[in-house]
């Protein structure tokens, strides 16, 4: 498996996405909490930010997540064609050094973007099983473990489907596959 490439795929398809986004979905709020698919965007673009400058802003930050929260603001008044431009010529020291969490963000993202576009993919199972297996650390995975009925996942990244298996409230109303919704 060359993550590099499955990295390259997944990064290729919200380039391609955003580019006919219109402005009304541009501004329509994401999976992420509080966040507009504009914001999501913004978040992305860790790789298109130098890791001089973003060592920087997570030391004044102090945190992952206060770090993403400065880098949304950051890109927050970009216009939205130079957001995708950064985006596409971004691949930098985050896909460099860390392609399997890279991997991992940009696999999460582009769902958190798409879900509530209505705009569905078809994810190629090598890279869902990639991501299934290295999840983002940051996103700390590991909560989701907890309640899996005694299961032995094979990883993090597969106790999130077994979890979701175990309560299906946990991906609410209408999500899943609704055999597994019921076990």
């Amino acid at each position: 498996m060359n993550v590099r490439r499955l990295l390259s795929d997944e990064r290729g398809e919200p380039v391609e996405l955003s580019r006919s986004l219109s402005d009304a979905e541009w501004e329509t709020p994401s999976l992420c909490a509080g966040r507009r698919v504009r914001d999501v965007m913004g978040h992305l673009q860790t790789d298109a930010v130098g890791l001089p400058s973003y060592l920087l802003i997570g030391a004044q930050a102090g945190s992952v997540d206060g770090t993403n929260a400065a880098l949304v603001e950051q890109f927050s008044t970009l216009p939205t064609a130079e957001l995708v431009d950064r985006l596409e010529r971004a691949p930098g020291w985050f896909s460099r050094y860390m392609p399997k969490t890279a991997l991992a963000a940009a696999f999460v993202h582009q769902q958190d973007i798409r879900r509530p576009l209505g705009r569905e993919r078809e994810v190629p199972a090598e890279r869902l099983i990639a991501v299934l297996d290295h999840p983002d650390p940051f996103a700390r995975p590991r909560r989701y473990r907890k309640g899996c009925a005694g299961r032995q996942p094979m990883s993090t990244g597969r106790a999130v489907p077994d979890r979701w298996c175990a309560d299906p409230g946990s991906l609410g109303a209408g999500h899943g596959r609704p055999d597994r919704r019921t076990r």
